[in-house]
């Protein structure tokens, strides 16, 4: 599935069988179908930072939700977790888990290239084409200056490819496995939700 749309999502969810269900995963889906139609309105519009916010703080979101029962509480480790399984990043973006949670922390605390892990050398800096610019001939250069090992292009529609591709996995996984479904329900009732009237 690649850049999402709210009704695709709904019709994706269908054919899985991860129907809206009482008991909190109508507020999971609602909250992330809101998510990636907000991500594309962004996109559409030449919005690119708020989109780059968006989509890291939804790969935060589905890290939390997917990450193992017995974590009480999210870790930068269930970040990497879920981008290096469901997200596939180094197949998708040849990056890894660790780049991608730098670059997170670099947009979502200061909407710049640079995190500490980025500025410490244990992660390379991502620096973002859009559009229809190719990624590659920068990418190339960096390699050709051994400059590689520091920084990363990549087009943000194409995160965000991998992002709905993450997702789709992930519920792919939860239509196959009860107990990840349960505790995805169970994670979605403390998610933020939409109500027509209170209480």
């Amino acid at each position: 599935m690649s850049r999402a749309s709210a009704e695709t999502l709904n019709q994706f969810m269908q054919r899985r069988g991860i129907a809206p269900v009482a008991g909190g995963a109508e507020n999971f889906l609602a909250n992330f179908r809101q998510h990636f139609t907000a991500i594309e309105l962004c996109l559409t519009n030449g919005l690119r930072t708020p989109a780059l916010v968006l989509i890291y703080s939804t790969i935060d979101a589905l890290a939390g939700a997917a990450r193992p029962a017995h974590v009480p509480s999210q870790t930068r480790r269930d970040f990497i977790a879920w981008a290096e399984g469901d997200m596939r990043c180094r197949a998708r973006l040849d990056i890894r888990g660790l780049d991608l949670y730098a670059a997170r922390c670099s947009v979502l605390h200061a909407h710049s290239q640079s995190s500490n892990l980025s500025n410490s050398g244990k992660a390379k800096g991502l620096i973002y084409a859009w559009g229809d610019r190719d990624p590659a001939p920068a990418n190339d250069l960096l390699r050709q200056l051994r400059l590689d090992s520091e920084a990363h292009m990549i087009r943000i529609e194409t995160l965000f490819d991998a992002l709905c591709n993450g997702f789709e996995t992930l519920c792919q996984r939860a239509a196959e496995d009860d107990a990840l479904s349960s505790l995805l329900v169970h994670r979605a009732g403390k998610i933020f939700a939409n109500r027509a009237t209170f209480p």
